[in-house]
């Protein structure tokens, strides 16, 4: 037999009659089966106890940094919710201008970015920006934070339609591409929701304006089809002007004469 073989072999016989004892040991147990598995548990880890501790100390260290990070959210949390009302109490003064607003809540979502607070926070940065004629910084602002926002799906939706105008405003192509991107999203959050038809019929409207303004006239006509095509059980009036307006775009598309954009 050749010495690879022979090593083998005597390792198989060694944890062969390893399985044997411990067979064996338990063969003539009389306890209940409760009693029979504490009894094989003391056993192993008698027989592994550097591996068996080192495990437990692995799970108690995980154990702790979860429960640490858990309580650092809360207290950041808590943190930056009592510094933003000190932010909003602070700019109650009218002496103080745009550019220390802005600057200071640039601070707040430098330092508080992954707190809860900051959704607001950046809305309240978002309206600074447009305010100061950057509307891209605004827009980019809200897309950030947007993504962070699970739910409500309404909010996040509000947020990214607000960063559409604000592209659509700031008025480069690549800002024009952004803004039907964020109009899109923000339609795609509030389907099948009868309470927000009028909110989504906005967005299909605004994403197919702006697709037939931009040499996809094509698309935005389906957009615009969409928005004629929804309806409200529960406030049917409020989908009326937005109807309106598609029809009239479609109308203008059709007959090839450009269109005059309204907005809303």
């Amino acid at each position: 037999m050749a010495k690879l073989d022979r090593k083998k072999f005597r390792e198989e016989t060694v944890k062969h009659q390893q399985y044997r004892v411990d067979q064996d040991e338990f063969e003539n147990f009389e306890g209940n089966i409760f009693e029979l598995y504490l009894l094989k548990f003391s056993r192993y880890v008698s027989r592994n106890r550097k591996p068996f501790f080192i495990g437990i100390g692995i799970f108690i260290i995980l154990l702790l940094i979860f429960i640490g990070y858990g309580e650092y959210s809360r207290y950041t949390n808590a943190t930056a919710t009592v510094e933003l009302e000190k932010l909003d109490k602070k700019h109650e003064n009218p002496q103080i201008d745009l550019a220390q607003k802005i600057k200071d809540y640039e601070i707040f979502e430098a330092k508080y970015g992954r707190t809860d607070s900051n959704k607001r926070a950046s809305k309240i940065l978002a309206d600074f920006y447009a305010r100061n004629g950057e509307f891209a910084k605004a827009a980019l602002t809200l897309e950030k934070v947007a993504t962070k926002i699970d739910n409500p799906k309404e909010v996040k939706a509000l947020y990214f339609f607000i960063a559409g105008n604000y592209r659509e405003l700031a008025g480069k192509e690549g800002d024009i591409k952004q803004s039907i991107q964020n109009y899109s999203i923000a339609s795609s959050l509030l389907k099948n929701n009868d309470e927000t038809a009028a909110f989504r019929a906005w967005s299909l409207y605004n994403q197919g304006r702006l697709k037939i303004s931009n040499n996809q006239k094509e698309d935005g006509l389906k957009d615009l089809k969409s928005v004629v095509e929804l309806e409200s059980k529960s406030n049917p009036s409020t989908l009326e002007e937005v109807k309106e307006l598609s029809l009239y775009l479609i109308l203008k598309s059709s007959s090839n004469t450009p269109p005059q954009e309204k907005t809303q």
